[in-house]
């Protein structure tokens, strides 16, 4: 949770079961979709393209099938 994985690097990554709530993933290089979507949990992440994921605390942000579907990853 809350993990700082700015700029991280993430080719062939395994996140599956990967809590990521609160994750700051801004920037992050080589994760796909397939990927994410592995992860237990991405609420109120930071996504690589700098959008945050919805959470209790920003209920009007996109979910991660939202920003999957505009998303160029």
């Amino acid at each position: 949770r809350e993990a700082d994985l700015r700029r991280a690097y993430l080719y062939g990554a395994d996140l599956s079961g990967a809590d990521l709530r609160g994750a700051d993933l801004w920037a992050a290089k080589g994760v796909t979709n397939e990927q994410l979507s592995e992860a237990s949990s991405l609420e109120g992440a930071t996504m690589p393209d700098g959008t945050t994921l919805k959470s209790d605390l920003l209920p009007n942000r996109p979910t991660f099938d939202e920003w999957r579907k505009s998303s160029s990853l």
